[in-house]
């Protein structure tokens, strides 16, 4: 059943739609009355319903593609291809233009030339989303690109994951023709290729990975977490973890351009760090280490060492050039943890009491506004060796450095340094954003969200929610439930639900809906 409300007034109106479990037709009905309209549409699906695709559309893709802005909240739904023998290949959904904004959605079993689940070339923003078990196979002249997420457009993936995906270029994301991937506070992981098997980024192409992880991606060539060819890739406060390949394991970079900012590559099959064919690479404040078989760098030119940085074998203190320094330390002066799960949205390696990365970062490196977090998010510098002065550690962990808080709860989502809308899931969410002028909505649950810097709109809808504002002008909105609203500083607005139920406000400038 499809339910459609028309939000504004005019001879187009934006209108929201609510579509119930299994109810593949009204979804196909839903985004073509949005593609319509030309208005920021919302799609409502049930709360952990599945949409099962039987058959394409158009031969390509199980829904209409995406051709203007649109919201798709999924609410813990799932959309699938049906796995019945017989059934015809195709992706999930194509972003010819959008916005799409897609949120707590499991994508799984697309499989189609290009994208196995999703191919953009438009704008798309993923938050909170699974996609797994997807495929992109080489067919019609195509290599089969994107098992997960084929992208030519602008892209950008926010805590979520990306797993168990195959293809030939780009497991999980392959990113080529000039476009744009970001990813943050996400997992690429169990993803296979021939080339990338965590992400491909090819042509000019740009990624950016901040705060997530890499691991166990499996290429047959190269690349296994990410490959890089002719484009840009930008790593900070991240893992590459145990990916394998048969000539680089976890970052391959050939007529390309890497950085690598307090980052962490450790226990890659075939080698950490390669570069070749006048390839550019700068390493700050990061670790290559433990990559066996194979060295932890190998290039045939000079590795950029633009910071302090450690590596296990000496291979690239060997090729180092550049003001910084790679010194190479043994596996038992590192003291480096098992991959494991030591707060924050995904796993890193911890450093154990004593390591010699501990405090040891580059101070003109420390605490900037790329490296004021390691990747869980926990504020560096520490003092971590108790000598009276905090620097930054080396890698994506800060020893003794606190988990992030809000409302005194640990933080389970985050926003970027960006301006950006957030929903959260269905459970009870722990936000917190940073710098921009944010939207976020707690969706249902007891959700607890935090402000920093910015004009941000703070959401609780559904559930007896918590919302804190920052330094600037804020609203703070509390809907249905009984919510605690704090302003913070400066002149904020908040309103508590309709009828009033309990709600209470301080430190507003302006106070509705609050007895």
């Amino acid at each position: 059943m499809l339910l459609g409300a028309m939000a504004t007034a005019g001879s187009a109106q934006a209108a929201v739609f609510s579509v119930s479990a299994g109810d593949v037709a009204a979804l196909i009905n839903a985004i073509n009355q949005a593609n319509a309209n030309g208005q920021s549409n919302t799609i409502n699906l049930a709360l952990n319903g599945t949409y099962t695709l039987r058959q394409s559309v158009d031969a390509f893709n199980g829904l209409p593609a995406i051709t203007g802005p649109l919201v798709i909240n999924g609410n813990g739904a799932t959309l699938q291809r049906a796995a019945a023998a017989g059934t015809d290949e195709f992706r999930i959904l194509e972003v010819q233009s959008g916005p799409l904004a897609l949120s707590n959605a499991t994508l799984r079993n697309g499989r189609s030339e290009a994208g196995g689940a999703i191919l953009n070339s438009g704008t798309l923003n993923l938050t909170n989303s699974v996609l797994t078990a997807n495929e992109a196979v080489p067919r019609d002249g195509v290599r089969g690109t994107g098992g997960a997420i084929s992208n030519s457009g602008i892209l950008t993936v926010l805590n979520s994951t990306v797993t168990l995906n195959s293809a030939r270029l780009g497991g999980g994301i392959a990113n080529s023709d000039f476009g744009s991937a970001r990813v943050f506070n996400s997992i690429l992981s169990g993803n296979t290729a021939a080339f990338g098997a965590g992400i491909s980024n090819a042509f000019g192409s740009l990624v950016s990975v901040t705060n997530s992880l890499l691991a166990r991606n499996v290429s047959e060539r190269s690349g296994g977490g990410i490959d890089n060819f002719n484009a840009t890739v930008r790593v900070t406060n991240s893992t590459l973890s145990a990916n394998s390949a048969f000539s680089c394991g976890g970052l391959n970079n050939e007529d390309g351009t890497v950085s690598l900012v307090s980052s962490t590559l450790t226990g890659n099959t075939g080698g950490g760090l390669c570069s070749f064919q006048f390839a550019s690479a700068s390493v700050t404040n990061s670790l290559v280490v433990n990559s066996a078989p194979g060295r932890n760098c190998q290039s045939d030119d000079d590795l950029v060492s633009a910071g302090n940085n450690l590596d296990t074998d000496g291979s690239c203190a060997r090729l180092r050039t550049g003001g910084g320094t790679f010194r190479q330390v043994t596996a038992a002066q590192l003291k480096l943890g098992a991959l494991a799960d030591n707060g924050g949205p995904a796993r890193t390696h911890a450093l154990l009491r004593g390591s010699v990365a501990i405090d040891r970062g580059s101070p003109a490196d420390c605490g900037s506004r790329r490296t004021i977090n390691d990747q869980r998010m926990s504020v560096r510098p520490v003092d971590g060796n108790t000598d009276g002065v905090a620097v930054c550690d080396i890698g994506a962990f800060e020893f003794g450095a606190p988990l992030a808080r809000c409302g005194g709860k640990i933080v389970t989502q985050f926003g970027t340094q960006a301006a950006e809308t957030l929903r959260g899931t269905p459970g009870r969410d722990v936000i917190h954003v940073f710098a921009g002028d944010d939207v976020v909505f707690g969706a249902s649950g007891d959700d607890v969200i935090c402000g920093v810097a910015g004009n941000d709109t703070l959401a609780g809808d559904a559930g007896n929610d918590q919302l804190l504002g920052g330094s600037e002008q804020d609203n703070l909105r509390g809907g249905v439930g009984i919510d605690r609203l704090d302003g913070g500083l400066g002149q904020d607005i908040c309103e508590g639900g309709l009828p009033p139920q309990g709600d209470t406000a301080i430190n507003c400038e302006q106070v509705r809906n609050v007895p």
